[in-house]
């Protein structure tokens, strides 16, 4: 009978020790594996990449088995969601790879990356992506994640960078060149001409004279050469000393409008032909 029991509790002290050797979870580290940089005028998603290590491995073998999961914002359908100081938002969404599953808005590893993982690897996955089409306010949007290996996980903050960005979207009338004086500056004649744009943040437009804010004879200066006044949505142009900048500031990311104006003074007799400038625009968003 002692015999017996002896035998019995010699089970029972094998049993706890195999309990006791188990994983049931190990702490892990979360980074950005590359800055997410988003432009609101390319046509491509930008990926969300993770990289993730397992601390203090190489870790037991049993930790295969633990579980490594990413969870996202549960408030609403977007997983990833970046929101910068003012609120707005940049929707991004979850993907599935060959390194993990994705249930709603959790993404579990798959059993080759945990066993990457447990050997001391670090594990780079794609997570998810920010779909392109979203122009937003230039700045740092945020969203914060929850990675875990078996236990309660840690938050880790996510950032996305939304590059400035400019989109001419043609002008009054629908071109890139245009032709904004057809009068006879021997009377004096003006034009003007609306161009349409997009921009998500503070706007540089700058503006260069061929001819040094003149029109000039079509056979050169020497023949016949007429000054003449330009302004940008009211704000003067001075083309005779080199490139004139004007700076508009940020107000909304939707479709805006400016105004340019050409006026020539009245120059009295000129030898005929055909006089003329070139003045090029161009558009910085800072």
């Amino acid at each position: 009978m002692n015999q017996t029991n002896s035998l019995f509790a010699a089970a029972a002290v094998l049993l706890l020790a195999s309990e006791a050797s188990a994983c049931p979870s190990y702490d892990v580290s979360v980074s950005q594996a590359s800055g997410i940089s988003y432009s609101p005028v390319d046509n491509t998603n930008a990926p969300v990449v993770l990289q993730i290590s397992a601390i203090g491995a190489p870790l037991a073998p049993e930790c295969v088995d633990v579980p490594v999961v990413i969870e996202g914002d549960t408030s609403g359908p977007q997983p990833l969601l970046f929101v910068d100081v003012s609120g707005t938002r940049l929707l991004g969404d979850f993907v599935s790879g060959p390194d993990t599953t994705r249930v709603m808005s959790t993404l579990t590893l798959t059993a080759d990356a945990r066993s990457r993982l447990v050997q001391g690897l670090p594990v780079n996955v794609q997570i998810g992506e920010i779909p392109a089409g979203q122009f937003l306010r230039a700045g740092i949007y945020a969203a914060t994640i929850r990675v875990s290996a078996g236990g309660a996980g840690s938050s880790d903050m996510l950032n996305a960078i939304v590059e400035p960005a400019f989109l001419l979207q043609l002008s009054s009338a629908d071109g890139v060149e245009e032709v904004l004086l057809n009068g006879d500056p021997q009377t004096g004649t003006s034009g003007s001409t609306v161009f349409f744009y997009r921009t998500n943040t503070d706007l540089r437009v700058s503006a260069a004279s061929l001819n040094g804010g003149a029109l000039v004879h079509e056979r050169g200066a020497d023949v016949g050469r007429i000054p003449y006044n330009a302004a940008l949505d009211g704000n003067p142009l001075n083309l005779a000393s080199g490139t004139a900048q004007v700076d508009f500031g940020f107000s909304n990311p939707n479709l805006q409008s400016r105004t340019i104006t050409v006026d020539v003074p009245p120059a009295g007799p000129l030898i005929a032909g055909r006089y003329e400038d070139v003045i090029t625009f161009s558009f910085a968003p800072y």
